[in-house]
C-alpha cells in the first residue's frame, strides 16, 4: 500500500535529534526524531502549527508526564505517528483526519523530557519503532 506522507511542520525546521533505535543503554535510545522550528514568526519555537503526516484516525491524545501534550494517529495501513511536547492539542481521540496536513496541534515545550521547544515525532508499525526520516525522503511508502 502506498501512503502519501508530508512533513509535520508548515514552517522551516531542523532535525536536532536523530533516530537511534534500540541500543544497550536505555538512556541512548531515541526512537523518534526531534524537530526544532526555524521560523521568524515563531522565534521561541512555540505555537507553530503541527500538521498530520498522513490521513488516519486519532487513537489517543492527552498529557504524559515525560512527553507532555501528545497525539497519536494511525493510518489504515497500521503505521502510527506519535507527536509529543505540543503546546496545545487541536483534536480528540476517535476523530478522523481526512486530509494530509490538517493542523493537529501547535509546537511547544511541555513535559519533563524536553530541554527546549521542539516536536518529538515517532513512527510505529506492528509495535516496532521506525525511523521517520526515510519515509519523508521517499514521500511515498
Amino acid at each position: 500500500m502506498n501512503l502519501k506522507i508530508t512533513y509535520p511542520l508548515e514552517s522551516e525546521f531542523k532535525i536536532t535529534q536523530d533516530f537511534f533505535g534500540s541500543m544497550p543503554n536505555w538512556y541512548k535510545v531515541h526512537q523518534a526524531i526531534d524537530l526544532k522550528v526555524k521560523c521568524p514568526k515563531y522565534p521561541n519555537g512555540i505555537g507553530n502549527p503541527v500538521l498530520s503526516c498522513f490521513t488516519g484516525k486519532y487513537i489517543k491524545s492527552g498529557f504524559d508526564k515525560q512527553g507532555g501534550n501528545y497525539i497519536w494517529i494511525r493510518h489504515n495501513s497500521g503505521l502510527e505517528a506519535r507527536y509529543y511536547h505540543l503546546d496545545k492539542i487541536n483534536h480528540k481521540a476517535g476523530w478522523s483526519i481526512r486530509y494530509i496536513g490538517n493542523c493537529i496541534g501547535w509546537s511547544g515545550n511541555t513535559g519533563e523530557w524536553t530541554t527546549a521547544p521542539h516536536l518529538h515525532l515517532a513512527f510505529i508499525k506492528n509495535g516496532v519503532y521506525l525511523d521517520p526520516e526515510p519515509y519523508f525522503n521517499n514521500y511515498l511508502i
